[in-house]
């Protein structure tokens, strides 16, 4: 089938060809009748001089014809044939959309046909007695289209006129305006001849098709040609698909702020406006935030953005001000903020990313089932067989988790993360996983997908523990358990039966673990930390706390932010050297300290995420902080059956070990930690590997010994019986 625009074309074309040799025909007979000048273009004779400065100024370089009528009577039946095209003409819709008058038509047409055909550019040099000259000039435009209207047609090459925007002149230093070449634009030049938008900014492109906007409001739609969309929020991913889902079914074309040069915003703007009118889509602008001074972006911007007929989208990670209002068009301006997705949200959104990869992995089975091929064997098997015997089963892998069967509900209550991360989530198992996706490669998708420059700022805990590792009394792991079920059930209690709306501050989860040195406090935040599937970063006070007033609250600032979007449980060890009690203000240094501490109160409260604290002396800490927190658990000091269990940990190594080492008397006659018993452990099998690689109570005793005394602790003789009993 022929496109209309190549009919157009040719016949627009022709007509141009008749117009070209109808001025050729003109320059060769006023050259004829110059007998005097024998290098046309390089001589100018007394009477060509007098010829420019006759009225009306400027005058026609080159009278008509004695005889144009053939000239006419082609020109005459081409435009009979123009206008019985019928419609669907790519050039007819540019002529349309950008209300071309004829001249502006002409003009664009000759700029085409120079781009399109180097013998064009050949005439064009003949016209101006100039063939390096291969783009037609302002000049020679008027000469061919308007040569008894110059003056006034040469508004119409103005910067906001409508040509304009679809034509590029490229400057040509010390010449006049009349004398600058003419260019059509790269955009404008595909898209005529291909009818496919091919852009050489890379700050433009198509915004493609995404799910459903989770995170829209049901009122927001568009309900006027001249609505303008603020949408507001640091998921960009979210609102681009809010973006187009208030678009539909228009396509929609985006401008990428963070790609342009400072200084360039009006030009990409301009680009945008009448590109999104050349492929009738709606425009919309991301990262608008980058062109922002002062909170407001440059007088320039937004005049051409108002006067736009089309709905428009702004899109900005910070709330911004639109200045001097009045002096803009009229327009309904829409302010929509974007948060991040809840839990359900995102549960939702994961559902439909994942179900595009399911129907894609079954769809590839049944083809593979159909061929009669084991997927896990590399030679064929007969159908029959693959689908029968025990054979099969072990030799062929399993069917793929539906959707359905992954716990997502409890991938999405412990990550906070944009819409473009779950996104990536998505893409990253799917990329990576050949077989049937599970609930724990969601997990270590999204810890991988959280902002990892927490690490920056913290020192990782590995999470190398279990729930048999930890060796508490019955209450303590109790209330352990609680707090975990707290972090899980965190979105259904403040989410699903609004709690979250009025009852609590915010969604942050605060523990304090309490407890000598050695009972296990990092080892139940680890643990916990291992059940949520969250990273643990331990804070190093080194880093946090400086002599330098003001400077600890920026070092925390920066760890809560950071740790806002890691999804990971934060662990104040000696919690209570910055989160101490506020003291009567006697100097200065009093008032500081006191306006950190109640810094630290506020920010607390205001953190989204699981943070923990331990401490030696719960009894420094500032009331305030206690009533902020959620739980308070005690490490108690272990008795001696919690000793016992500690040191039959040794039975769970590869130590070689004699029959008896007299474990319970050990638990029995020393009051230690956990922590203590697990260095004399660890010291004692050195001791082991370096005389004899048998481990003895000898080797135990004395490793208990180097421990008491480490702690400075007495030693009698009667502990020491114990070797010879």
């Amino acid at each position: 089938m022929t496109d209309p625009t190549h009919t157009h074309l040719q016949l627009a074309l022709a007509r141009l060809d008749v117009v070209l040799q109808r001025q050729i025909a003109r320059q060769a007979a006023h050259w004829a009748q110059e007998e005097a000048n024998q290098w046309p273009g390089l001589y100018l004779s007394p009477p060509q001089a007098m010829v420019l400065l006759q009225r009306p100024f400027p005058a026609t370089p080159f009278p008509p014809l004695d005889d144009e009528q053939p000239y006419h009577t082609a020109i005459q039946q081409l435009d009979n044939q123009l206008a019985a095209l019928p419609p669907g003409s790519r050039l007819a819709d540019l002529h349309a959309t950008f209300t071309l008058d004829p001249f502006d038509q002409a003009v664009l047409l000759l700029c085409f046909a120079a781009a399109y055909d180097s013998r064009y550019a050949k005439v064009i040099g003949f016209l101006h007695d100039d063939l390096t000259q291969k783009r037609p000039s302002i000049a020679l435009t008027l000469d061919l289209f308007a040569p008894d209207d110059r003056l006034a047609r040469l508004a119409q090459f103005q910067p906001a006129a409508p040509l304009r925007q679809l034509l590029h002149l490229p400057p040509l230093e010390n010449a006049p305006l009349t004398a600058q070449p003419l260019q059509l634009d790269e955009t404008i030049f595909h898209w005529l001849l291909h009818g496919r938008y091919q852009t050489p900014h890379p700050y433009l492109s198509p915004l493609p098709p995404r799910p459903p906007a989770l995170l829209l409001p049901a009122t927001a739609q568009v309900t006027a040609a001249n609505q303008l969309f603020l949408l507001t929020g640091e998921d960009d991913w979210g609102m681009q698909t809010a973006v187009s889902h208030l678009a539909h079914p228009h396509p929609v074309l985006m401008l990428d702020l963070a790609l342009v040069e400072d200084g360039g915003w009006e030009t990409a703007v301009t680009h945008l406006l009448r590109d999104a009118q050349l492929t009738h889509s709606l425009p919309a602008i991301a990262h608008w935030e980058r062109c922002l001074s002062d909170n407001a972006p440059p007088a320039s911007l937004l005049p051409p953005v108002f006067a736009h007929p089309t709905p428009l989208f702004i899109l900005s990670r910070t709330p911004w001000r639109i200045t001097s209002p009045a002096t803009l068009p009229p327009r309904p301006i829409h302010h929509l903020p974007i948060p991040l997705p809840d839990a359900a949200q995102a549960e939702q959104l994961l559902t439909a990313l994942l179900a595009v990869h399911q129907t894609e992995q079954n769809g590839t089975r049944t083809n593979a089932d159909e061929r009669g091929f084991n997927r896990n064997a590399s030679h064929p098997m007969p159908k029959n067989q693959a689908q029968s015997g025990e054979s099969a089963s072990q030799n062929s892998s399993p069917a793929p988790k539906t959707v359905s069967e992954l716990d997502l509900a409890a991938v999405t209550s412990r990550f906070r993360l944009s819409s473009g991360q779950w996104r990536d989530v998505a893409r990253t198992v799917q990329s990576e996983t050949d077989g049937p996706i599970t609930t724990a490669a969601l997990f270590e998708a999204a810890r991988r997908h959280s902002n990892p420059r927490l690490g920056e700022l913290a020192r990782k805990v590995p999470l190398r523990h279990g729930w048999d590792d930890l060796i508490l009394p019955d209450d303590q792991r109790t209330a352990l358990r609680e707090l975990l079920e707290m972090v899980r059930q965190r979105p259904f209690v403040l989410d699903t039966w609004q709690l979250g709306h009025k009852m609590v501050a915010s969604r942050g989860i605060t523990a304090l673990f309490s407890g000598p040195p050695g009972t296990g406090k990092t080892m139940a935040a680890a643990i916990i930390s291992r059940e949520l599937g969250l990273d643990l970063y331990k804070i190093d006070l080194s880093t946090v706390v400086s002599k330098y007033i003001g400077e600890t609250e920026k070092n925390l600032e920066r760890i809560f932010r950071e740790a806002e979007t890691s999804n990971a449980v934060l662990f104040f060890d000696e919690a209570d050297a910055i989160f101490g009690k506020r003291a009567e203000v006697r100097d200065a240094h009093d008032r500081y300290a006191n306006i950190e501490v109640s810094y630290l109160l506020q920010r607390m409260e205001a953190y989204d995420g699981v943070a923990i604290l331990a401490t030696n002396l719960k009894t420094n800490l500032d009331e305030a902080f206690l009533r902020r927190l959620h739980a308070i658990i005690h490490f108690p000091m272990p008795q001696p059956r919690e000793r016992l269990q500690l040191w039959e940990m040794v039975r769970q190594t590869a130590v070689p070990q004699a029959e008896n080492l007299h474990l319970p008397r050990f638990a029995e006659r020393f009051e230690l930690a956990g922590g203590n018993i697990r260095n004399i452990i660890v010291q004692a099998a050195y001791l082991a590997a370096s005389n004899g690689q048998l481990l003895t109570t000898h080797h135990l005793l004395h490793a208990t010994r180097r421990e008491l005394q480490k702690m400075g602790r007495l030693v009698s003789e009667g502990d020491w019986r114990l070797e010879m009993e």
